[in-house]
């Protein structure tokens, strides 16, 4: 059984003193099957320990995705 393949690309990074952002489109696939695409943001804050996630918020889309510039995964 193939195990759940999520995968970013071209993602947008912004950082302004101790916060940060990454906006990236994606693709899902599940048992070598595409399942969806969407848009993930992830917030961040830069803290004593290092940088750590503050938010996840993602954006699911089921048809009329674009083609991945990743191609197919393997697996």
């Amino acid at each position: 059984m193939n195990s759940p393949i999520p995968r970013i690309w071209e993602p947008t990074v912004e950082v302004t003193g101790r916060i940060g952002m990454v906006w990236a489109p994606y693709d899902f696939h599940s048992e070598g099957f595409f399942s969806h695409c969407g848009i993930d943001v992830l917030a961040f804050l830069n803290m004593a320990e290092g940088w750590k996630v503050t938010s996840v918020t993602y954006y699911v889309v089921r048809d009329g995705c674009p083609e991945s510039p990743l191609g197919t995964p393997e697996g």
